[in-house]
């Protein structure tokens, strides 16, 4: 009871400390936006599509697909495909959907085909649309789920210290919360079907390879073989007694996502090259991706992988050319230009990655940041920047009318950046968001990239919004239970606000039972570190259950319970909600 009334005295430090919780565990969830008054006219708004776009949404109608015998594809569920093979004794599931709901409705489906038990899980690679279904097709019984060796940690890194920048980004580039005539669909699935109305439950691999794994599941032989690309898990399984080969995401239809605007480390796409090359030798009768229509016919796959693969080649090889030719990355994304006999592919079409992208991906992978420009070296803060173009142009009146001019001259790109040097001046000024939004609206009206449409269409709805509270997706209990405890204290660090700690020096330590296992969060020289064990003479130990703090962390309990409940050897309650309301996340703003 004393320390329930203590905990009534925390309400300054709950406040400050409660947005820990955005240590969300997807990157791919959704949120729901408070419209005010100025968003209602954009939600209603028509805003055209190209035809391109159009074109783009027979890749994924939805239904169930049979590619051969024993080979089915549920397509249009939802982002991703997942696939089922039947073997003599079993059923084999190669990836699983992105959710519980979608997963349980595509296993229905399975069901009609076949009543065989199943004998295997497959994952091609670690995103969150072909993972986290998992729970929904087991029957029972746990069963083998196969995976590449760097699976496990790529999945871990889903909880990662650039979760929040990449979760925004995601949402903007997958148009979560989108109206329906805005979002058309998602460019290489129908929608992603992940965000706050979402179950997960995720199934960690139990077997792994390195390079190439040869064995025998539910009868059938089946080879899975190491082949990074999209990801550097990536694999890519051939049945040889089909003829089918399942390439992942590697190969789907649209020129592929050599670098994706929600964020990531770069793709080696020289080694994305040579991952094609594997798959062509394999010379498939049957090619069934892990997002778009399957393929038929060994002719026309192979053509399609041979395409795919020097369409990839020639960015690669043409950017590093420019490159020594001390060409920039603007310079270098006028130079590189798909040849018209690799750009005429239906399925080299940029509707879901963008040549331009990538060729800024293969700069920065090679060279960093650095263009060579000795200006470059240094950047004007963006306040002195926008006085400089006021004072050129005769004032910030003058800056909103030639960011209007452009406009009218259909320059809205220009236009765009004209606006946002005045709002860096006025940020609250309403003629400057509705023109910047009338910017944004226009360029996704010409877009023929589904994920710049999104993020042009995303960022024009956000401008009548005044704030954006994310919603999150449910975990399992399982999946809860998983939680790799180490990771969430990685994340600690990061989240450290130095400038409230004025020289703080303590020492930390949380012990957790079920099962045994301790940290110790140390403080000084402003940064936070995070250890194993409880390190040196704590300052506060706090004691309770594992399952208790990451019910914690994923919002199922809240930090009153989680206080009242743990014991402390050493110090109180109320000292550990000051201490821990100095790990606040930033708010994401940009």
């Amino acid at each position: 009871m004393k320390n329930l009334k203590n905990l009534k005295n925390l309400k300054s430090y709950l406040n400050t400390f409660i947005s820990i919780l955005s240590l969300n565990i997807i990157i791919f969830s959704g949120f729901s936006c408070k419209k005010d008054n100025s968003s209602k006219d954009f939600s209603n708004r028509k805003v055209t599509q190209t035809n391109i776009l159009e074109k783009q949404k027979k890749q994924f109608v939805k239904g169930v697909y049979k590619v051969t015998d024993g080979v089915y594809a549920a397509v249009g569920f939802g982002l991703a495909n997942s696939i089922l093979v039947l073997g003599p004794t079993g059923k084999i599931i190669i990836d699983v959907m992105g959710d519980m709901k979608r997963a349980r409705e595509v296993k229905k489906e399975f069901d009609k085909i076949s009543s065989l038990p199943l004998k295997a899980i497959i994952y091609t690679h670690n995103h969150s649309d072909h993972i986290f279904g998992g729970e929904a097709f087991m029957e029972g019984k746990a069963v083998p789920v196969y995976a590449h060796k760097k699976t496990k940690q790529a999945i871990d890194k889903i909880i990662s210290k650039l979760e929040l920048s990449i979760r925004v980004r995601s949402y903007r580039m997958f148009g979560n919360y989108l109206n329906k005539e805005h979002l058309g669909h998602a460019g290489i699935g129908p929608f992603l079907e992940i965000n706050d109305d979402s179950q997960l439950g995720l199934l960690y691999p139990t077997h792994t390879f390195e390079k190439k794994l040869e064995l025998n599941i539910a009868g059938l032989d089946i080879e899975l073989t190491y082949a990074p690309g999209e990801t550097d898990d990536q694999i890519f399984i051939y049945i040889p007694s089909k003829k089918a080969l399942f390439p992942g995401d590697n190969y789907y239809h649209s020129f592929p996502n050599l670098y994706t605007i929600r964020g990531t480390a770069y793709r080696d796409v020289r080694h994305w090259s040579n991952s094609l090359d594997l798959m062509i030798k394999k010379n498939p009768h049957f090619l069934i991706p892990s997002h778009t229509m399957p393929l038929k016919g060994a002719k026309l796959i192979r053509e399609n992988l041979s395409h795919y693969r020097d369409a990839i080649r020639f960015v690669h090889d043409q950017t590093i050319r420019g490159i020594n030719k001390g060409l920039t990355p603007n310079e270098l994304v006028e130079f590189v230009k798909l040849p018209k006999n690799l750009k005429s592919k239906p399925y080299l079409a940029e509707v879901y990655g963008k040549v331009e992208w990538a060729v800024r991906s293969i700069f920065s992978g090679h060279l960093g940041w650095f263009n060579g420009h000795s200006k470059s070296l240094y950047s004007i803060p963006k306040a002195n920047r926008s006085h400089y173009f006021q004072e050129l142009l005769g004032g910030k009146g003058k800056l909103l009318k030639a960011a209007g001019k452009a406009y009218d001259k259909k320059r809205y790109l220009f236009s765009l950046e004209l606006v946002d040097l005045f709002l860096n001046i006025e940020p609250q000024n309403k003629d400057a968001k509705r023109l910047k939004r009338e910017n944004l609206i226009k360029l996704s009206e010409k877009e023929t990239n589904i994920n710049a449409r999104h993020y042009f269409l995303t960022r024009a709805q956000e401008m009548g919004l005044g704030d954006l509270p994310y919603g999150r997706p449910k975990l399992s209990q399982k999946m809860v239970d998983s939680l790799d405890l180490k990771l969430v204290f990685d994340i600690f660090s990061v989240n450290f606000a130095y400038e409230k700690a004025k020289g703080l020096k303590k020492r930390v330590g949380f012990e957790f039972v079920d099962p045994n296992q301790s940290f110790t969060l140390l403080v000084e020289n402003s940064v936070a570190k995070s250890s194993g064990g409880l390190v040196g003479n704590l300052d506060i130990h706090m004691k309770c259950s594992s399952r208790l703090f990451k019910d914690f962390i994923v919002k199922r309990t809240s930090i009153l319970k989680l206080l009242a409940v743990c014991s402390f050897p050493k110090g109180n309650s109320i000292q550990m909600a000051r201490f821990l309301s100095l790990f606040q996340p930033s708010e994401f703003k940009n």
